[in-house]
């Protein structure tokens, strides 16, 4: 198998970016939008070592590297295997993005 980017062997998760749109006040919903897909490396991480490599203070429990993305800011969900994350920091490369997450129930 020949990879056309080395980081490719580390794609091992397939997210959906999510926008919720319309809230509903009366019953506490939204309409989730999918904004496309992305591949990329999930990996685990914490506010701390956010803080420690960005100098930002967020409560996170992952990070999520990948090609760049227009779809992928703060604010956005992505969901991957029935979880949803709210993207809280985004850090952007030349190579690609490096995504702070922070897992949600919505």
């Amino acid at each position: 198998m020949i990879l056309d980017n080395v980081f490719d062997r580390f794609n091992n998760t397939v997210m959906e970016i999510v926008e919720l749109t319309d809230y509903n006040d009366y019953e506490n919903t939204y309409n989730k939008v999918t904004l496309g897909t992305v591949n990329g490396d999930l990996q685990p991480y914490s506010g701390e070592l956010l803080m420690r490599d960005y100098g930002r203070n967020k409560e996170c429990q992952k990070r999520f590297f990948c090609g760049q993305n227009s779809n992928i800011q703060e604010g956005v969900y992505l969901k991957a295997e029935g979880v949803y994350y709210m993207v809280v920091y985004v850090a952007k490369w030349d190579m690609g993005l490096t995504v702070m997450l922070k897992e949600v129930n919505i």
